[in-house]
């Protein structure tokens, strides 16, 4: 049976789509997690100082009710907007250059693998520094 499969697949395809369900799965799981509510500190520049002993790179701004977390890994920007008034996020994170670079060359499918994987673990990073930093400030 397997020598059927390779022989109709061949070698590539059948390791293309083995790495394609392996990066579906885990930018599902990215992205269906359950959220946390998130508190908004008082100050953006409070927050700042704070994520800035975590992440690198970062820039904090607040307009009106949503305050707005950017940070940078390698080249790469994460976003996370934070709605004040319902202590919920929105976050942003570049796993489509992952699945472009499998799709694109596929000799360089576990790099591909690779980088979902550490950006999902960045874009995990930068949630749980928010929520920490949150409940830092948001205590008297």
């Amino acid at each position: 049976m397997r020598k059927v499969i390779h022989m109709i697949l061949g070698g590539e395809v059948l390791l293309i789509a083995v790495l394609a369900v392996i990066v579906v799965a885990a930018v599902v799981y990215g992205l269906a997690r359950p959220r946390v509510p998130v508190a908004c500190p008082p100050s953006p520049d409070a927050l700042r100082r704070v994520l800035e002993t975590v992440l690198d790179d970062v820039y904090v701004d607040r307009i009106g009710d949503i305050m707005v977390v950017k940070t940078k890994a390698l080249f790469f920007t994460y976003t996370m907007r934070i709605r004040c008034s319902q202590q919920t996020y929105q976050l942003s994170w570049p796993w489509p250059w992952a699945v472009a670079l499998l799709l694109l060359v596929p000799q360089l499918a576990w790099l591909a693998v690779v980088l979902l994987l550490w950006m999902l673990y960045k874009a995990h990073q930068l949630e749980r520094a928010v929520a920490q930093a949150g409940r830092e400030l948001a205590t008297p």
